[in-house]
């Protein structure tokens, strides 16, 4: 890393020079009171001492369900962070500009923050022409970019792919590469895509997982028996977990199917999230044939921790989502599909499974061997503290 030389000249408790950092959420969206890695290094950074800035777009969720835009303005996350949230560059239309994420404002921000460390998330957006711009004033500030575009979820069509992110986010991506410490990436999808598609050299590329808070010890003892217990879910029980927005892609009907290959009485299934209409009724009527399985529905992300705390198999055949680090990180197995970011991450502490064949097999085996959840649990724990400790991670863009 490189030397951090505008230091606020006071120590912190752990004896280390304290710093000032700037987030900023400007190539994408930015959702209050959520736990995505845009709202928790900020958070855990505070914690630490640190004194934090987030400034963001305009854009965020809209009752938990569709994007949308909040007014330009400034006020305090929940845990007491500034957050300044600044419109738009008008480029010819509103829908134009929103693409293009030029930002008024942006430049006297990071003026009158002054920062140490300036943590860009994303990559794109005509945003990063000021930050590099102000990088050149301020050559002793440390900036970060982090990747999180994959073809998963980035360049799904032939416009996005060759217009949006290899004519413009690969370039603006490339010019900022000299200015930066580090270009972090979540996944190994997510290097492929900085390599393949804006075509960036690997000498600052560095692996920088999504994390999550590990609860261990007595805080998960005590959160897995308050869950356990409102669930009616014995000690002999085996709990399986499945959480998110239970579209085709996660392959929730698919466990369900599973479940009913197996007919063990102490294996129970909670579900936890949102059914889409498209498959609502699939989903219900395969609850409806099995009394072991329970929808929960929506959750907040601390009853989702009881959860999580409460299981013993954390199920996620399909799609991708963050939760699977917040399951390793309370000491729960996981059972995956292979993406190839999770094959050279996880080991020890996983089934991987393609099939419906496949997951009935990983249900057979806990039941006949319960033991093994706990190998698996400790496999996960190593991994969380090693891998996934968001107050590991956040240290990282400060020493």
């Amino acid at each position: 890393m490189g030397k951090v030389t505008h230091v606020l000249w006071c120590i912190s408790w752990e004896g280390k020079a304290l710093v000032r950092i700037i987030h900023c959420c400007l190539s994408n969206y930015y959702i209050d009171r959520y736990s995505y890695q845009e709202n928790i290094l900020p958070m855990q950074n505070k914690v630490d001492g640190h004194s934090v800035m987030i400034i963001a777009s305009t854009e965020t969720f809209i009752d938990n369900d569709k994007l949308g835009y909040l007014s330009p303005g400034s006020y305090e996350t929940e845990y007491g962070v500034p957050i300044k949230r600044l419109p738009y560059r008008r480029i010819i239309s509103h829908f134009l500009s929103s693409k293009l994420r030029s930002y008024l404002g942006l430049v006297s921000e990071l003026e009158t923050f002054t920062p140490d460390v300036i943590f860009y998330h994303g990559c794109g957006g005509l945003a990063i022409l000021d930050v590099v711009r102000y990088k050149k004033r301020h050559p002793q500030v440390n900036l970060f970019m982090d990747s999180h575009e994959d073809l998963n979820n980035s360049g799904r069509n032939w416009v996005s792919k060759n217009i949006q992110h290899k004519l413009i986010h690969g370039p603006l991506t490339r010019y900022a590469y000299p200015h930066l410490e580090k270009l972090l990436y979540i996944s190994e999808e997510a290097r492929m895509f900085l390599l393949d598609i804006y075509k960036v050299p690997t000498e600052k590329l560095e692996f920088y997982p999504l994390g999550g808070f590990v609860i261990d010890g007595e805080e998960r003892a005590k959160r897995r028996l308050r869950a356990r217990t409102e669930l009616g879910v014995c000690t002999h029980d085996i709990l399986l977990c499945h959480s998110g927005k239970m579209d085709r892609l996660k392959r929730t009907q698919d466990i369900l199917h599973a479940m009913a290959n197996v007919k063990a009485n102490n294996l129970r299934l909670i579900l936890v999230g949102s059914l889409p209409e498209d498959t609502k009724d699939e989903i219900l009527s395969g609850m409806e044939e099995d009394s072991r399985v329970a929808y929960l529905g929506w959750k907040s992300a601390d009853e989702l921790l009881d959860c999580l705390c409460a299981c013993d198999l954390y199920l996620q055949p399909g799609s991708q989502s963050a939760t699977m680090i917040s399951a390793i990180c309370c000491g729960a197995p996981v059972m995956l599909y292979p993406h190839k970011s999770y094959l050279p991450m996880l080991k020890g502490n996983v089934w991987y499974v393609d099939t419906v064949d496949d997951m009935s097999k990983v249900f057979s085996e806990v039941v006949e061997n319960p033991r093994i959840l706990h190998e698996k649990g400790i496999a996960s724990y190593d991994l969380a503290h090693g891998v996934f400790d968001y107050r590991n991670l956040a240290s990282r863009i400060y020493e």
